[in-house]
Protein backbone atom coordinates (compact mmCIF):
# COMPACT_ATOMS: atom_id res chain seq x y z
CA UNK A 1 0.00 0.00 0.00
CA UNK A 2 1.13 3.71 -1.25
CA UNK A 3 1.57 6.44 1.22
CA UNK A 4 0.68 9.50 0.35
CA UNK A 5 2.24 12.45 1.51
CA UNK A 6 -0.26 14.73 3.60
CA UNK A 7 0.05 18.30 2.57
CA UNK A 8 -0.22 20.75 5.28
CA UNK A 9 -1.74 24.31 4.89
CA UNK A 10 -0.08 27.24 7.18
CA UNK A 11 2.50 29.73 7.23
CA UNK A 12 5.92 29.75 7.67
CA UNK A 13 8.00 31.48 10.52
CA UNK A 14 9.60 34.11 7.70
CA UNK A 15 6.03 34.94 6.42
CA UNK A 16 4.72 35.34 9.96
CA UNK A 17 7.76 37.68 10.40
CA UNK A 18 7.59 39.80 7.43
CA UNK A 19 3.69 40.03 7.87
CA UNK A 20 4.33 41.51 11.02
CA UNK A 21 6.97 43.78 9.95
CA UNK A 22 4.36 45.36 7.18
CA UNK A 23 1.41 45.59 10.12
CA UNK A 24 3.86 47.32 12.47
CA UNK A 25 5.30 50.08 9.22
CA UNK A 26 1.66 51.23 8.12
CA UNK A 27 0.44 51.23 12.07
CA UNK A 28 3.12 53.63 12.70
CA UNK A 29 2.17 55.27 9.65
CA UNK A 30 -1.71 55.44 10.14
CA UNK A 31 -0.58 56.71 13.92
CA UNK A 32 2.14 59.09 12.70
CA UNK A 33 -0.36 60.81 10.24
CA UNK A 34 -3.05 60.86 13.23
CA UNK A 35 -0.36 62.80 15.38
CA UNK A 36 0.01 64.94 12.83
CA UNK A 37 -2.95 66.10 12.14
CA UNK A 38 -4.26 66.41 15.78
CA UNK A 39 -0.97 69.17 15.99
CA UNK A 40 -2.32 70.34 13.14
CA UNK A 41 -5.57 70.73 14.68
CA UNK A 42 -4.39 72.26 17.95
CA UNK A 43 -2.53 74.83 16.25
CA UNK A 44 -4.94 75.98 13.99
CA UNK A 45 -7.18 76.09 16.90
CA UNK A 46 -5.20 78.07 18.58
CA UNK A 47 -3.84 80.39 15.54
CA UNK A 48 -8.15 81.08 15.35
CA UNK A 49 -8.13 81.96 18.90
CA UNK A 50 -5.65 84.85 18.84
CA UNK A 51 -7.41 86.02 15.96
CA UNK A 52 -10.25 86.27 17.56
CA UNK A 53 -8.76 87.54 20.36
CA UNK A 54 -7.20 90.26 18.17
CA UNK A 55 -9.80 90.98 16.81
CA UNK A 56 -12.29 91.65 19.86
CA UNK A 57 -9.79 93.76 21.35
CA UNK A 58 -9.70 96.12 18.44
CA UNK A 59 -13.17 96.50 18.25
CA UNK A 60 -13.38 98.04 21.08
CA UNK A 61 -10.22 99.79 20.87
CA UNK A 62 -11.93 101.34 17.71
CA UNK A 63 -15.08 101.76 19.39
CA UNK A 64 -13.46 104.38 21.49
CA UNK A 65 -11.40 105.61 19.32
CA UNK A 66 -13.92 106.67 17.12
CA UNK A 67 -15.53 108.29 20.00
CA UNK A 68 -12.15 109.86 21.35
CA UNK A 69 -12.90 114.26 22.46
CA UNK A 70 -16.45 113.78 22.08
CA UNK A 71 -17.97 116.68 23.91
CA UNK A 72 -21.89 117.48 22.50
CA UNK A 73 -22.03 120.74 24.97
CA UNK A 74 -18.23 122.04 24.40
CA UNK A 75 -18.03 122.35 27.87
CA UNK A 76 -16.14 119.34 29.07
CA UNK A 77 -13.04 119.93 27.36
CA UNK A 78 -13.03 116.53 25.83
CA UNK A 79 -9.79 115.65 24.13
CA UNK A 80 -6.41 113.31 23.57
CA UNK A 81 -4.26 114.12 26.35
CA UNK A 82 -1.52 111.86 25.56
CA UNK A 83 -0.58 110.23 22.48
CA UNK A 84 2.74 108.70 22.85
CA UNK A 85 4.16 105.65 20.48
CA UNK A 86 2.65 102.85 22.82
CA UNK A 87 0.94 105.44 25.70
CA UNK A 88 -2.75 106.97 25.23
CA UNK A 89 -4.42 108.51 26.91
CA UNK A 90 -7.82 110.41 25.61
CA UNK A 91 -11.48 111.61 27.10
CA UNK A 92 -15.17 110.65 26.12
CA UNK A 93 -18.09 112.75 27.53
CA UNK A 94 -20.32 109.76 26.69
CA UNK A 95 -23.81 110.91 28.37
CA UNK A 96 -23.58 114.39 27.33
CA UNK A 97 -23.70 115.95 30.71
CA UNK A 98 -20.74 118.58 30.41
CA UNK A 99 -18.47 116.95 32.63
CA UNK A 100 -16.45 113.93 33.73
CA UNK A 101 -18.27 110.28 35.14
CA UNK A 102 -16.67 107.33 35.77
CA UNK A 103 -15.50 105.84 32.97
CA UNK A 104 -15.04 108.45 30.88
CA UNK A 105 -10.61 109.05 30.73
CA UNK A 106 -9.73 106.08 29.16
CA UNK A 107 -6.17 104.74 28.94
CA UNK A 108 -4.87 102.21 26.81
CA UNK A 109 -1.09 100.85 27.04
CA UNK A 110 0.39 97.37 27.57
CA UNK A 111 0.94 96.10 31.21
CA UNK A 112 4.33 95.04 31.20
CA UNK A 113 6.21 97.57 29.51
CA UNK A 114 7.76 99.80 31.74
CA UNK A 115 9.95 101.86 29.61
CA UNK A 116 6.67 102.81 27.26
CA UNK A 117 8.59 101.75 23.62
CA UNK A 118 5.90 99.29 23.30
CA UNK A 119 7.51 96.17 23.53
CA UNK A 120 7.02 93.78 26.32
CA UNK A 121 9.26 93.31 29.07
CA UNK A 122 8.25 89.41 29.92
CA UNK A 123 5.47 87.77 30.31
CA UNK A 124 2.84 87.89 31.17
CA UNK A 125 2.33 91.16 29.14
CA UNK A 126 -1.12 92.16 27.91
CA UNK A 127 -3.14 94.92 25.98
CA UNK A 128 -4.55 97.04 29.21
CA UNK A 129 -7.24 99.55 29.24
CA UNK A 130 -7.21 101.43 31.80
CA UNK A 131 -10.34 104.00 33.62
CA UNK A 132 -9.74 107.61 35.50
CA UNK A 133 -5.90 107.05 36.18
CA UNK A 134 -6.59 103.34 37.23
CA UNK A 135 -5.06 100.48 37.00
CA UNK A 136 -4.44 98.94 33.54
CA UNK A 137 -6.98 95.64 32.95
CA UNK A 138 -6.55 93.06 30.26
CA UNK A 139 -8.41 93.94 27.15
CA UNK A 140 -6.17 91.29 25.09
CA UNK A 141 -3.66 88.92 26.57
CA UNK A 142 -0.63 87.54 25.33
CA UNK A 143 0.48 90.94 23.73
CA UNK A 144 4.18 91.82 22.41
CA UNK A 145 3.97 94.77 20.81
CA UNK A 146 1.61 97.72 20.43
CA UNK A 147 2.55 100.67 18.33
CA UNK A 148 0.61 104.10 17.77
CA UNK A 149 1.16 106.21 14.86
CA UNK A 150 -0.70 109.43 14.58
CA UNK A 151 -2.03 111.39 11.42
CA UNK A 152 -3.06 114.64 10.62
CA UNK A 153 -6.55 115.97 8.85
CA UNK A 154 -3.79 115.88 5.87
CA UNK A 155 -2.67 111.95 6.57
CA UNK A 156 0.74 113.33 7.63
CA UNK A 157 2.36 111.10 10.36
CA UNK A 158 2.80 113.14 13.55
CA UNK A 159 5.77 113.06 15.69
CA UNK A 160 5.53 111.20 19.05
CA UNK A 161 4.92 111.90 21.59
CA UNK A 162 2.62 114.62 19.71
CA UNK A 163 2.63 118.11 20.67
CA UNK A 164 -0.38 119.29 19.16
CA UNK A 165 -3.03 117.18 20.17
CA UNK A 166 -5.78 118.98 18.95
CA UNK A 167 -3.85 118.17 14.77
CA UNK A 168 -4.47 114.75 15.46
CA UNK A 169 -7.23 113.27 12.90
CA UNK A 170 -6.49 109.32 13.10
CA UNK A 171 -4.67 107.04 14.61
CA UNK A 172 -3.59 104.02 13.87
CA UNK A 173 -3.24 100.83 16.00
CA UNK A 174 -0.53 97.76 15.20
CA UNK A 175 -0.62 94.94 17.71
CA UNK A 176 1.35 91.55 18.27
CA UNK A 177 -0.06 88.85 19.50
CA UNK A 178 1.78 85.54 20.83
CA UNK A 179 0.79 82.35 21.24
CA UNK A 180 0.31 81.42 24.86
CA UNK A 181 2.61 78.21 24.68
CA UNK A 182 4.83 76.44 22.14
CA UNK A 183 2.49 75.07 19.78
CA UNK A 184 2.41 71.65 18.66
CA UNK A 185 4.71 70.73 15.19
CA UNK A 186 6.50 74.62 15.85
CA UNK A 187 10.08 72.91 15.79
CA UNK A 188 13.56 75.04 15.38
CA UNK A 189 13.27 74.78 11.61
CA UNK A 190 10.23 76.74 12.39
CA UNK A 191 11.57 79.33 14.61
CA UNK A 192 9.94 83.17 14.07
CA UNK A 193 12.82 84.69 13.16
CA UNK A 194 10.19 87.38 11.37
CA UNK A 195 10.53 91.43 12.29
CA UNK A 196 7.38 92.77 12.70
CA UNK A 197 6.92 96.07 11.33
CA UNK A 198 3.58 98.93 11.40
CA UNK A 199 2.55 100.18 7.88
CA UNK A 200 5.24 103.02 7.79
CA UNK A 201 7.95 100.07 8.16
CA UNK A 202 8.84 101.31 11.57
CA UNK A 203 10.09 98.17 13.50
CA UNK A 204 7.54 97.75 16.26
CA UNK A 205 8.98 94.04 17.06
CA UNK A 206 12.53 92.77 16.55
CA UNK A 207 12.98 89.23 15.57
CA UNK A 208 12.05 87.28 18.72
CA UNK A 209 13.86 84.01 17.65
CA UNK A 210 11.97 81.74 19.84
CA UNK A 211 9.23 78.72 19.04
CA UNK A 212 6.28 80.59 19.86
CA UNK A 213 3.69 82.06 17.02
CA UNK A 214 2.39 85.46 16.57
CA UNK A 215 -0.23 87.43 14.99
CA UNK A 216 0.03 90.77 13.92
CA UNK A 217 -2.79 93.37 12.95
CA UNK A 218 -2.97 96.50 11.64
CA UNK A 219 -5.93 98.81 11.66
CA UNK A 220 -6.33 102.75 11.24
CA UNK A 221 -9.32 105.09 13.15
CA UNK A 222 -10.62 107.96 12.14
CA UNK A 223 -11.31 110.00 15.25
CA UNK A 224 -15.45 111.20 14.01
CA UNK A 225 -14.71 113.85 17.09
CA UNK A 226 -11.04 115.05 16.37
CA UNK A 227 -10.17 118.29 14.51
CA UNK A 228 -13.81 119.43 15.79
CA UNK A 229 -12.56 120.98 19.28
Amino acid sequence: MTKKAIAKSGFSLIEVMVAMTVAIVVIAVVMGAMVSQQKNHVTQESLIDMQQGLRAALEVVGSELKMAGYDPTGTAGSTIVLADTADLQFQIDRNGDGDWDAGEVIRLALTNDANRDGIADGTPCDLGRGLDGGALQVLAENIDALNFVYFDSNGNVLATPVADLDAIGSIQVTLVARSGAVLPGFFKRQRDNKTYHNRQGDVVLPAPNDDFRRLEIVHEFKGRNLLLN
